[in-house]
């Protein structure tokens, strides 16, 4: 990747490199932070890569922070919407809730009728329906 024997640190390498070890150039093997400071030096792109860096370690630093409970959102945490004196609140969400229960129920109870209940005697209902349409297929001759 990069060392003082193939030459200066390229921007793509330095990019890799703040990928991989962080922000916190001290921590770096000697050799690539000597390459990473030329670098830095000479180029605004390099500095500015940098920040970038340092930026995304601040924020992963003060997430990693232990802390107390989050604060309330704007003094929404645990509110339910309440009926107010006047206001008409709409009944959709109880309807939808109703719909859904019933539609569950129905399902349940197919389902264990369908398991429940015998078989139907296959000879009796097709040959009805058959001899039925031969018969006015033939003109009522059969």
């Amino acid at each position: 990747m990069t060392s003082d024997e193939t030459g200066p640190m390229r921007l793509v390498d330095f990019a890799a490199a703040l990928d991989r070890r962080g922000a916190t150039i001290g921590r770096w093997p000697a050799a690539e932070r000597v390459a990473a400071e030329r670098l830095i030096a000479e180029s605004a792109e390099a500095r500015a890569l940098l920040e970038a860096a340092a930026s995304v370690d601040r924020a992963v630093a003060g997430l990693m922070q232990p802390g107390g409970p989050l604060p309330p959102l704007a003094g929404r945490a645990g509110s339910t919407p309440k009926a107010r004196a006047g206001v008409v609140m709409p009944s959709w969400p109880r309807l939808a809730a109703f719909g859904g229960a019933a539609l569950a129920a129905s399902l349940v109870l197919g389902f264990a009728l369908g398991i429940a209940l015998p078989p139907p005697d296959d000879d009796d209902g097709t040959d009805t329906v058959y001899m039925a349409v031969n018969d006015t297929d033939l003109g009522g001759l059969m």
